[in-house]
């Protein structure tokens, strides 16, 4: 029997995995995009940790390391990255407030940006301009040759998924070849569709939160950014975790007697 006949035979991906959403006994939830409910998967990992946590302080924290690289690893596998490219963040504002301070912009400098978006991706860019870097505003029912033009010597263009996604015509994907040809780093706010639609944007820094269709919980994020690997974009801040996960200043405990 082909792998493709076991495929048709096999129930529904929503019927599959249907029970591993508990909300489901309770509502008709259509609200994923800007809030989903946890996954019990996501649930059980967050009462686990925290038990643990109460029960045994850091006596376990090699095992809290080892869940932080295999969330890397798997957000690197969704969106077709290398783990090496991922860095996790607390929430949306943290991630794109990364990429938008780590970059060494200089006076004259120049970015686009879109005049409709959320106000994580919009003060960012505000910010910038009192440091001398210029935002060229556009709107996302601007045609494909307008954001061409603009993009031409920029270092960055900043959009997020809903924009995008109403964009009279034009896609992401277009929008990220329009960055691939003219050197300029996309970076996309995939909050609302990433892990219900597995468009894979080229030349991007690729933003993402955990309370949107990933269904984990509202804050933490993870940041896919190409120069983060080769140290071309910098932390605004810094911490024991982000420096060094093996930390000799780490506490050594031992379990009571």
């Amino acid at each position: 029997m082909t792998n493709a006949l076991v495929e048709e035979q096999r129930p529904p991906l929503w019927e599959r995995y249907a029970d591993q959403f508990p909300v489901r006994r309770n509502l008709i939830y259509l609200n994923h995009a800007p809030l989903a409910p946890l996954a019990g998967p996501a649930a059980e990992a967050m009462r686990n940790l925290a038990d643990d946590c109460a029960r045994f302080g850091s006596l376990h924290y090699d095992q809290w390391m080892n869940a932080y690289e295999g969330l890397r690893v798997a957000a690197a596998r969704l969106i077709n990255a290398d783990r090496s490219e991922i860095a996790l963040v607390k929430n949306t504002s943290e991630g794109i407030a990364t990429v938008a301070l780590g970059l060494d912009w200089k006076p004259g400098d120049r970015m686009v940006g879109f005049r409709e978006e959320f106000p994580a991706n919009f003060y960012p860019w505000k910010r910038l301009e009192a440091k001398g870097v210029t935002v060229t505003w556009l709107s996302v029912t601007d045609p494909l040759d307008q954001i061409e033009a603009a993009c031409r010597g920029a270092r960055l263009l900043a959009i997020s998924f809903v924009p995008v996604s109403h964009r009279v015509s034009g896609t992401a994907r277009d929008i990220g070849e329009i960055c691939r040809r003219n050197n300029c780093i996309f970076l996309v706010d995939a909050i609302q569709g990433l892990g219900a639609f597995s468009d894979r944007y080229p030349v991007l820094s690729y933003r993402c939160s955990g309370r949107g269709w990933a269904q984990v919980a509202v804050g933490p994020g993870g940041l896919r950014h190409p120069l983060c690997s080769a140290g071309a974009a910098r932390p605004d801040r810094a911490g024991g975790i982000r420096l060094d996960q093996t930390s000799p200043a780490m506490p050594i405990t031992r379990p009571a007697t």
